[in-house]
């Protein structure tokens, strides 16, 4: 799967709103995955509303992430978390049951 240049009017975009505007109407409006977002403001070094607080995690969430099912990227492009944090809180999960 090839992944789709950013346009300069999207990064514009991206950077005027990224501290007021939830991360996954951003990427509804820009027709692009949570996740995708994610990794542009890390590499722009944009700060986000939603990287300001923690969100609790949803029973939905926890669901996804114990069934086994799908991978962290997938699971953060379902629910606007990134990979990583999908990750980390897979391998707490597994730490609190061993």
């Amino acid at each position: 799967m090839q992944k789709e240049r950013w346009e300069p009017y999207e990064i514009q975009f991206l950077c005027e709103v990224a501290g007021t505007m939830p991360v996954h109407i951003i990427a509804e409006k820009l027709e692009r995955s949570p996740s995708a977002i994610h990794s542009k403001v890390e590499y722009l070094g944009v700060r986000l509303t939603s990287s300001k607080k923690a969100q609790p995690w949803t029973d939905e969430e926890l669901s996804l992430i114990t069934s086994g099912q799908y991978s962290n990227q997938e699971i953060a492009e379902k629910t606007g978390r990134t990979a990583k944090c999908i990750y980390d809180k897979r391998l707490r999960l597994r730490n609190k049951v061993a």
